[in-house]
């Protein structure tokens, strides 16, 4: 029996549904009572094939699909960050696509929080999708789990839910340009030689290591879980896994004296990566982490392992909780400690010192943010984030990567002595100008703890 929606909102038509497999054969608006497949892997499609009714809503597709095939865990719609998701169920997964394939040119489909909600008569020049996730009034942890328990909301991130997810490599050029704002500041212009103390290997925190060796500097990067850090040494964001903190000091040390860059890998928290150093009188010129923080579910306190907090997690959420903010504070004392040791520290857009704060750490906010000391000033140069939606796939080497092939007059940047690139770096998707439109707006609550 086919059941439909219908809206009192005029020119707007509901798309809940509950489809099966990949959707085919099912009729618009139409509700199948069969369970969606779970999907384990997902390919965006590449090519000059159009599935779509128009060639903005393909390629706002195929951005929802390299989401997916990128994500850290694409059976749970979890693309980065713990919690970021792509849609919010398997059901509006599906029903995402099919509104897209069906969207015509002159109509606008509007998702909230990862379910599609309806699709509006609007004209040409109106996006083809609109979506708000994660708004809040006065936000809250418990808050946001209730309600994401009741599957009424996801969290964002910042382009998980807007399907703008490239990768590790979306976030290295931002790493690269705020540790080169901290040579300046700090180094005298140069990492060659210097050593930088960081955390955090997943989605986003992946790229520190080789963002340090692209300035010609050196990282040790600490992370619990050794199946992310192997992952990331595989695509050439790292170069070597330490045997223990020791000997990534060690390794650290005799690269930055002989004035090579390299990526050093750990199985360790960060807060036993940096109460080490302390303890140990050990000085690297500058801190950072980019744990995830931000959720306090994500974060692994100091003293469990991957599978500890796995089952913590699932016997005593509230007292995860308060463990995991304990954890942190302790880790951003360290922080403080190295900052007040004259060590140049910063939080790097973890809401680490936000989360210390609620649980009731007075010197939560001695370190500065990334933004306010480092990124800022890059802002006022024109120097910014920038991305280009290239949907064809096709794989284009270019002649040298120091060289910019849309200027009259070439113009080639040098690089730090025997720095790396990952691979995925050295190359561009040409695409066509028709199929590069990205027409989605996504409104994200800014006052999100």
């Amino acid at each position: 029996m086919t059941q439909t929606t219908e809206t009192t909102v005029p020119g707007a038509t509901i798309t809940t549904r509950h489809p099966g497999g990949n959707a085919t054969g099912i009729e618009f608006g139409q509700l199948p009572t069969e369970k969606p497949e779970i999907l384990y892997e997902v390919k965006a499609q590449r090519g000059d094939t159009l599935r779509c009714k128009g060639w903005k809503q393909e390629t706002i597709l195929r951005q929802l699909e390299n989401n997916m095939e990128l994500s850290e865990h694409v059976e749970n719609l979890v693309v980065y960050g713990g919690i970021g998701k792509a849609a919010r169920n398997w059901e509006s997964y599906y029903a995402i696509v099919d509104a897209l394939k069906n969207l015509e040119d002159d109509q606008t489909l509007v998702v909230q929080s990862g379910m599609p909600v309806a699709v509006f008569d609007t004209h040409e020049l109106a996006p083809r999708v609109v979506m708000a996730t994660t708004n809040f009034v006065r936000p809250d942890w418990k808050t946001f789990y209730e309600l994401q328990d009741k599957n009424l909301t996801i969290f964002a991130q910042y382009t998980a839910s807007p399907w703008e997810y490239i990768g590790t490599q979306g976030v290295i050029q931002g790493t690269f340009e705020t540790l080169r704002s901290v040579a300046d500041i700090h180094l005298e212009g140069s990492w060659v030689g210097k050593i930088l103390f960081c955390a955090g290997m997943g989605g986003m925190g992946g790229n520190q290591p080789r963002a340090m060796t692209m300035l010609g500097g050196v990282a040790i990067c600490a992370d619990v879980d050794e199946r992310i850090i192997n992952n990331r040494i595989r695509v050439g964001y790292a170069d070597v896994l330490a045997d223990s903190i020791p000997h990534a000091i060690e390794l650290a040390q005799e690269a930055a004296a002989a004035g090579k860059p390299l990526g050093i890998a750990v199985v360790a928290n960060a807060t036993e990566l940096f109460e080490y150093a302390l303890e140990h009188n050990v000085r690297p010129d500058v801190v950072t982490e980019m744990t995830p923080a931000h959720d306090p579910l994500a974060y692994v306190p100091v003293g469990y392992t991957v599978h500890e907090a796995e089952e913590f997690r699932k016997r005593d959420r509230d007292a995860y909780f308060e463990t995991s903010r304990q954890a942190m504070v302790r880790q951003l004392k360290a922080m403080n400690q190295f900052f007040d040791n004259g060590v140049p520290t910063f939080e790097y857009g973890n809401q680490i010192r936000r989360e210390c704060q609620l649980a009731g750490f007075e010197e939560a906010m001695k370190i500065p943010g990334f933004v306010s000391a480092y990124l800022r000033p890059l802002f006022l140069e024109g120097r910014g984030p920038f991305r280009w939606t290239c949907t064809s796939g096709t794989r284009w080497t270019w002649p040298a990567w120091t060289t910019w092939p849309w200027s009259s007059s070439p113009t080639t940047r040098s690089s730090p002595a025997g720095s790396t690139w990952p691979a995925s770096t050295s190359r561009s998707r040409a695409c066509r100008p028709a199929s590069a439109t990205w027409a989605s707006a996504s409104a994200r609550s800014s006052a999100w703890p």
